[in-house]
């Protein structure tokens, strides 16, 4: 029996700071194009709408 140990190829989870999610929602109002930001900080799409609907929501 072999054990394989998953660190290096796992992809890491991006954390972005209550600062920079709003500079990245304000940067996305300006723009108008959720895709092209979306990939500028490698998340995925839905997530700025996340991100939006909760800052809406006051969090």
């Amino acid at each position: 029996m072999s054990v394989q140990l998953i660190t290096e190829s796992r992809k890491r989870q991006k954390r972005f700071s209550p600062q920079q999610k709003l500079e990245i929602l304000k940067e996305w109002e300006l723009s108008g194009n959720g895709i092209e930001i979306a990939r500028k900080y490698q998340i995925h799409p839905h997530t700025l709408y996340r991100w939006r609907r909760a800052l809406e929501q006051g969090a």
